[in-house]
């Protein structure tokens, strides 16, 4: 791996709900970290959410990539092997007729990190030396947009951000994964990646409580990963209607590339090194420094 990571964190409540469809995995190798949110209105989606959460990880355990080289093309296989595993839950009781779960994923990979997400959990990558006091938005690399009805009549302009917290249909989502149905497929994201940065996975109930401004001024605070993560659980506990799950993972050292999106194999594939050299950009700023004293002498 060319990157390290810090432990990674969780939370997880089940709000005022009568039990918890949240799921969530931690890989032992901090690879791949995976967050499942069963759908509310389909039965089941206690059993949707394990079902998909367990696959990928099992899939991502028994069929990694060569040399760790993640592409879209092997993270569909993934997906579709889950998919596989909905469909024999189907042949069970009658009860699991409907069931689907959202899925977020971050993998992290040699050549890069790969974010796949369906449904209305999110995905940030959150880069605090970028914030800004009243001004969160530099700091906020990646937000992945939800598959939602909210999100369609907030891009068509229909309804404002305000509106949007309200609106009476906000949990309806318009792309999940569920059993023999059709086979919604994950967008994908991946931008490059700094020591400091940070991946936030989450479930909806999450978002009750926290806006995107309150995850980035956390997530800037001085102190300790445990500070940040329990700062953000304060938020949820006894104040979230919803099941709330969340995965912190912060990058430490390194750095990795964007990933190109649309490629499938890579043969000999070499990592890119980052555009800049460090000492030299140091020995630019010293003679910058230089100039602006004589400037200031004359």
């Amino acid at each position: 791996m060319k990157i390290t990571l810090n432990k990674p964190l969780f939370f997880q409540g089940q709000g005022r709900r009568d039990y918890q469809q949240d799921r969530y995995r931690i890989d032992d190798n901090g690879r791949f970290f995976i967050v499942c949110d069963g759908m509310g209105g389909h039965e089941d989606g206690d059993i949707a959410a394990q079902t998909v959460c367990c696959a990928l990880a099992v899939y991502f355990d028994t069929n990694p990539p060569e040399n760790y080289i993640i592409t879209t093309d092997y993270f569909d296989k993934a997906v579709l092997f889950a998919y596989n595993e909905l469909d024999k839950k189907e042949k069970n009781p009658k009860s699991l007729l409907s069931m689907g779960t959202t899925m977020t994923c971050v993998y992290i990979g040699d050549n890069g990190v790969l974010v796949a997400h369906t449904g209305d959990s999110r995905v940030y990558q959150i880069r605090p030396k970028y914030y800004i006091p009243l001004n969160y938005q530099p700091s906020v690399i990646m937000e992945t947009k939800d598959h939602s009805l909210v999100q369609e009549l907030l891009d068509k302009g229909k309804i404002t951000e305000q509106q949007a917290k309200s609106y009476p249909k906000r949990n309806i989502i318009t792309k999940c994964m569920s059993a023999n149905d059709e086979r919604d497929m994950p967008d994908y994201n991946s931008n490059s990646v700094l020591d400091g940065d940070y991946f936030f996975l989450c479930t909806d109930g999450v978002l009750e409580n926290i806006s995107t401004e309150c995850l980035c001024r956390v997530l800037a605070m001085k102190g300790t990963d445990d500070d940040k993560i329990n700062k953000l659980f304060s938020y949820c506990e006894g104040k979230t209607s919803d099941n709330f799950t969340a995965v912190l993972i912060h990058i430490t050292d390194g750095y990795l590339p964007p990933i190109n999106l649309n490629s499938t194999v890579l043969n000999n594939p070499q990592i890119q090194q980052p555009s800049y050299d460090p000492e030299k950009t140091k020995s630019l700023i010293n003679k910058i420094s230089d100039y602006l004293e004589r400037f200031k002498r004359r």
